[in-house]
């Protein structure tokens, strides 16, 4: 089963929580990507910390690379096995776009 870190208040370091999580079929222009690397950066902190507050329960990090497990329906630019990022604009699981990665 996946995971993802989430926080359920603000606080410091400890309240970010290694958590099992379920995920559902990709829907319509979506992709399920098996995440080999994330991006926990300084807005992570000031989410995590309430200086940008969420509204929780939340996950954090906005950026990661991986590789796509399955697409829904109308994904035309990925297909599975290819490797992707991925940089959102606001927290969470969904990111906007998905982006090939260049070999080499």
């Amino acid at each position: 089963m996946p995971n993802s870190i989430v926080i359920n208040e603000h606080g410091g370091p400890e309240v970010m929580k290694w958590v099992e999580i379920a995920l559902q079929n990709p829907g319509r222009g979506e992709v399920l990507l098996n995440q080999t690397k994330v991006g926990l950066n300084f807005i992570d902190i000031y989410q995590r910390s309430g200086v940008y507050p969420l509204d929780l329960p939340s996950s954090i990090g906005m950026e990661g690379v991986g590789v796509v497990e399955s697409i829904g329906e109308n994904v035309e630019n990925v297909k599975v096995g290819d490797r992707v990022g991925y940089v959102m604009g606001t927290p969470g699981p969904i990111p906007k776009v998905v982006y090939t990665l260049l070999t080499g």
